[in-house]
């Protein structure tokens, strides 16, 4: 069965909410994307082997190494096992940000080694790259002494750098607030998208109860037929069906045999 139509007042809420909600998402929608493509950038894919040079980058640097590779300025560096896994996982990305990271990788001194793994981090040619940079630098500083003021401050910018560079959790107090036109129609469009859902979950429910409604209604009437056809046999009984004809005149004459 067909379902009662709403009231036009409610057809005309939901159409007036409906507006609304595109109208206001529309408006708010488009500064946002330019404000996001700006300063909001999804944090990018690493690599695996990235995250796997881990215990390698944070274990902390006690001798020189002896896996050869080669430096920034084209000098020869001597690397650890793990430290030379990194730099062939950074090679991956770029050539030049594997020498960079072999570079930061082959210092001693931890304050040295602190403003290396910044200065990886503030300068990178990619996203990918930024991405990686970010991850050994944290691994790097967490195996450095976390009391040193250098080591505290070269982590504070390698998260400050990296937060106001994506979308991420980490603060960024440069970075500035959305547009107010987001706000202003963004705020009206939600609440009017939140009660069109409201209207449609009334109809859903008023649609629900009314049809509920009309099963109980069948079944009670289909209950009901029975009883109505024994009652009115039983009414005939009582008041006595017609009375039987007598043909047994009928049939002896038809029994008769014609006469001549």
């Amino acid at each position: 069965m067909p379902t009662t139509p709403a009231p036009r007042s409610r057809k005309r809420i939901a159409l007036t909410l409906l507006a609304i909600a595109l109208v206001g998402g529309v408006i708010a929608y488009l500064p946002y994307r330019s404000y996001a493509a700006e300063h909001l950038h999804p944090r990018p894919k690493v690599i695996g082997c990235t995250v796997k040079s881990r215990k390698a980058v944070s274990t902390p640097r006690i001798a020189t190494g002896t896996e050869p590779w080669e430096g920034i300025d084209g000098q020869q560096l001597f690397l650890s096992t793990g430290e030379y896994k990194a730099a062939s996982c950074a090679s991956l990305i770029d050539k030049e940000f594997g020498r960079r990271v072999a570079s930061a990788l082959a210092l001693e001194d931890q304050e040295a080694r602190a403003q290396a793994m910044v200065a990886l981090v503030r300068n990178p040619k990619s996203d990918p790259e930024a991405g990686a940079a970010y991850l050994l630098a944290s691994f790097a500083l967490s195996g450095l002494p976390k009391e040193s003021p250098e080591v505290q401050a070269a982590k504070a910018e390698v998260d400050l750098i990296h937060g106001c560079r994506f979308d991420t959790r980490l603060p960024c107090p440069t970075r500035p607030p959305p547009p107010a036109v987001v706000y202003a129609a963004g705020i009206p469009a939600a609440a009017a998208a939140v009660g069109l859902t409201g209207l449609g979950l009334v109809a859903a429910v008023t649609g629900i109860a009314a049809r509920i409604r009309r099963r109980k209604a069948d079944r009670a009437a289909k209950a009901q037929e029975p009883q109505a056809d024994a009652l009115a046999e039983a009414r005939m009984t009582s008041e006595g069906g017609p009375e039987p004809t007598d043909r047994s005149d009928d049939a002896d004459d038809a029994e008769a045999p014609p006469r001549a």
